[in-house]
């Protein structure tokens, strides 16, 4: 199942959940929920991503990759350091980050899998949200 375990984590992460609070929640070992995010083969058990999914308020369907419609999605506190460049970047050209278009972003990134983006990926993407939706 493949990027299974990159949802899993970008949801965790998008709710504020440690591993830890998420196998409290979930009822699932945390060794387990590690392996589950960290290796591309893992395939568990419907009742495991059954309990995943209901700690993190969610689908089975949307752990395995259909597309739903999300009501909230929200960055992290933390943000990672590409999205820090960004948001300067931005700023430095004079723009107020678009925050509707941040977590797009950050969600495509997490959602994805996508960890080779340049910093001018970012910024071109953005411009594309832009341009595409303008506010």
């Amino acid at each position: 199942m493949k990027n299974l375990g990159s949802r899993i984590a970008a949801l965790r992460i998008e709710r504020n959940l440690s591993l830890s609070k998420l196998a409290d929640e979930s009822g699932i070992a945390k060794s387990l929920l590690h392996r589950i995010e960290h290796q591309e083969a893992a395939n568990p058990e419907l009742e495991t991503l059954q309990k995943i999914a209901r700690a993190l308020k969610t689908t089975v369907g949307d752990l395995l990759g259909n597309e739903v419609v999300k009501s909230a999605r929200q960055l992290p506190e933390t943000k990672p350091l590409w999205l820090q460049k960004l948001t300067e970047q931005l700023r430095a050209l004079g723009k107020e980050p678009d925050t509707d278009f941040l977590e797009a972003m950050y969600v495509l990134q997490n959602r994805k899998g996508q960890k080779s983006f340049k910093d001018e990926d970012w910024m071109f993407l953005y411009q594309s949200f832009e341009r595409t939706f303008p506010r």
